[in-house]
């Protein structure tokens, strides 16, 4: 580090400095607020160095110089400890040289290193050529010093290593050298599995000039071998999981005795499982397992200590698991061990089965595979003639199998009755007296491992009666009217439980059994249909309809039509004078209720009005007149809609500034209505009612507008009636521009 501190400045400025380190390197300038300065030299050496202060003057550049003594300092030397065999060159490890000096060209300093000078500690001594990697400021040089040596015996030796430096700088360091015996190298894998070829290479130590002359291998499960070759030796081991520690012994010619070890870790194979094809038979019957045989490559071992053995589990698909029958063949070296599993099981059902099963060896190795079983009830073709019949009727069924020795049959009918047939019977046949039903025929066939079962449908269809219903085509109203009636032919063993009349008067009847009449009194005149039903066991049956004509003495008006209308259109109502047998009617009087009353002679069916005016709810009342009576028939009500008025107008033309008139013509079918207008004649100024004229269905508004310029105006009418009906309308006004004249 080099200080400064400038003195006498007699009024200039410091504006900063200039060191120079004398070595070669360009100045270095320094603020003005400096106070020292700091570098680094390559080399030892004697270096002039200068300060030069800056002023605001340029002429102004006071110096101060001070002489640098720079000594060399010593590098360093390191070396680890190293490992050996005898005969074989052992390699110095981690051996380093460090020295803080530097090259640098500009002050042409090159930092380099002697011979390392090495003695191994057994009386030899050697040397060798560092190896520099140069450094910087800041940097140290660094050298690697790669050196080796042949002990020929073994022991544990001091090393001495020296070195120096270009200037003279000296370092020196010790380490140790352990030199051992050689040992027989082995070459395998870490871990085998049971029953392979394990390979272990050997291959020998040299020690000077002698070479093994014979070995042996202690593979770790009882057994071993002697051998005066060295290379390749295989070897199967029976059984894993488990680990076997490998010893090698050599001898030399000069008697001495390398060993070398190492463990090889045993790997458990599981048993390979394999299956047969399917096995097919009949339920309730013991079926045998699929072939189901397997091969593992673990063997037993009396000299490692090793059994193999294995277990079976049978999962036979329908819920039932159990051990199965393992039968084996122990195997050997390069000999697999062979095996079947065994199982008989009965299925309750019909269908595929599959069926798995688990090996596991005694070291826990698993294997499983999946077989199939199907079981088959025995086939039984069968087909019934008809399929459908009606009750009363017979079928035939026919049946027949496959199976090689049936012992007999039994027919099943669905109905309660059965028919026990011999194994050498093809058909029977059978009536069913009532329908209606669907009926499910079970054939049932008796073989060992049976019965067995098959079905076929048949439907019975019921037959109605013969159904029937007559009586007189007209009656007197409060006159007992007789019905006639009747069901019969049935072929079926049904009985009739009761019959529904319906009067079509509102009066449904029921009687019990099966009678041949119905009575009834009508209290009103009209037509009317009377439907009947019969019903048995088996359904309900339906009579053809009879017609029937009530009389009265007075007549029974009514009256129909539309029930909405709207106002100024024509009303139809219709007029109904029922079936009187004396009365003749001579003329009908109807007030309308819109306070008009109109009498009407003679029976017309229709008369017709107009409603001037809605909405509004009207009920009409009418009288029907005979010579002797007036009987009122039931009020009708009849809703009348208001219609909104419709303007109609065409559209305007004018020029700027003069005046336009628009004529409209109002339609509105409500005659009374009374209406209101307002216009907007689109130029900006809003609506302004309109004056309306006329009446009776028809109105006019004729209405006057000035347009201050040129353009085109949506002229919009919107028309009210008393009502608030509304009627709207658009037209436009074109108005043309007009010149300025002067």
């Amino acid at each position: 580090m080099l200080n400064f501190e400038p003195q006498n400045l007699g009024g200039l400025v410091v504006t900063g400095y200039s060191v120079d380190w004398g070595d070669g390197r360009a100045a270095v300038t320094l603020p003005a607020d400096a106070k020292s300065a700091t570098t680094t030299y390559a080399d030892n050496a004697t270096r002039n160095a200068k300060v030069t202060l800056l002023t605001d003057n340029a002429n102004v550049r006071p110096q101060a110089a001070l002489a640098v003594t720079v000594k060399n300092a010593n590098p360093t030397i390191a070396a680890q400890p190293s490992i050996g065999e005898v005969g074989v060159p052992l390699q110095l490890l981690g051996v380093t040289i460090t020295d803080p000096g530097f090259d640098l060209s500009v002050s042409k300093t090159v930092e380099t290193f002697t011979l390392v000078t090495i003695n191994w500690g057994d009386g030899s001594t050697s040397t060798a050529k560092a190896t520099i990697t140069p450094g910087k400021a800041g940097v140290p040089t660094t050298a690697i010093v790669p050196a080796n040596h042949i002990y020929m015996l073994p022991g544990e030796y001091p090393v001495t290593l020296s070195v120096a430096d270009d200037d003279g700088g000296k370092a020196s360091t010790s380490t140790v050298a352990i030199v051992q015996y050689p040992q027989v190298r082995l070459g395998a894998s870490s871990l085998t599995p049971e029953g392979a070829d394990f390979k272990l290479d050997v291959t020998p130590a040299a020690i000077g000039q002698e070479q093994l002359s014979n070995y042996t291998v202690n593979w770790g499960d009882g057994t071993g071998e002697r051998s005066a070759n060295v290379g390749t030796q295989v070897h199967q081991y029976a059984d894993g999981p488990r680990d076997r520690n490998i010893t090698v012994t050599a001898d030399t010619p000069s008697g001495w005795v390398l060993a070398s070890s190492r463990t090889v870790a045993i790997a458990n194979r599981a048993p390979e499982l394999n299956v047969g094809p399917r096995v097919t038979g009949k339920p309730n019957v013991l079926l045998p397992l699929p072939n189901f045989t397997f091969t593992d490559w673990g063997f037993t071992s009396s000299a490692g200590g090793t059994v193999e053995s294995f277990a079976a589990t049978i999962d036979w698909g329908d819920g039932t698991v159990e051990p199965g029958i393992v039968t084996f063949t122990p195997g050997g070296a390069q000999v697999q061990t062979t095996g079947t599993v065994a199982g008989q099981h009965a299925y309750a059902q019909e269908g595929l089965y599959t069926v798995r099963v688990s090996l596991v060896d005694d070291d826990g190795g698993t294997s499983s595979a999946a077989g199939s079983i199907l079981v088959e009830i025995p086939k039984i073709e069968l087909a019934v003639t008809p399929g459908t019949i009606p009750e009363g009727s017979r079928v035939t069924v026919e049946f027949s199998t496959q199976e090689p020795n049936p012992e007999g049959w039994l027919i099943l009918w669905g109905d309660g009755t059965t028919t026990e047939l011999p194994p050498t019977a093809t058909n029977a046949t059978h009536l069913y007296p009532d329908g209606d039903t669907s009926i499910l025929i079970t054939v049932r066939l008796t073989v060992p491992g049976g019965p067995f079962f098959a079905t076929v449908p048949v439907t019975v269809q019921n037959v109605p009666p013969e159904v029937a219903a007559s009586g007189e085509p007209t009656s007197i109203i409060n006159e007992p009217y007789t019905l006639n009636i009747s069901a019969k032919n049935d072929p079926g063993q049904d009985t009739i439980t009761h019959w529904t009349i319906n009067w079509g008067d509102g009066t449904i009847e029921t009687l019990s059994g099966n009678p041949n009449t119905a009575v009834h009194t009508y209290r009103t005149a009209g037509r009317f249909v009377i439907t009947s039903t019969t019903t048995d066991e088996d359904g309900t049956y339906a009579a053809p309809p009879v017609n029937v004509r009530v009389r009265a003495i007075v007549p029974t008006p009514v009256l129909s039509g539309n029930s909405m209308i709207e106002e100024g259109s024509e009303f139809l109502l219709s007029l109904d004078t029922g079936d009187p047998i004396d009365a003749v009617i001579t003329g009908w009087r109807i007030n309308w209720g819109d306070g008009t009353t109109e009498d009407i002679s003679g029976t017309p069916s229709v008369v017709r009005h107009v409603y001037r005016d809605g909405p509004s709810e009207v009920v009409i009342r009418a009288v029907a007149i005979t010579a002797t009576s007036e009987t009122a028939a039931p009020d009708f009500a009849v809703l009348v809609r208001n219609v909104a008025p419709v303007p109609t107008a065409e559209n305007l033309t004018s020029d700027e500034g003069q005046e336009v008139v628009l004529r409209v013509a109002i339609t509105d079918v409500g005659v009374d209505d009374a209406q209101s207008a307002t216009i907007d004649w689109g130029d900006g100024n809003g609506s302004e009612p309109a004056t309306v004229t006329g009446g009776n269905g028809a109105w006019t508004i004729e209405a006057r507008h000035t347009y201050a310029d040129n353009g085109r105006y949506p002229v919009t009418l919107i028309v009210l009636d008393k009502d608030g009906g509304r009627g709207a309308m658009r037209v436009f006004a074109t108005v043309s521009n007009v010149a300025p004249s002067l």
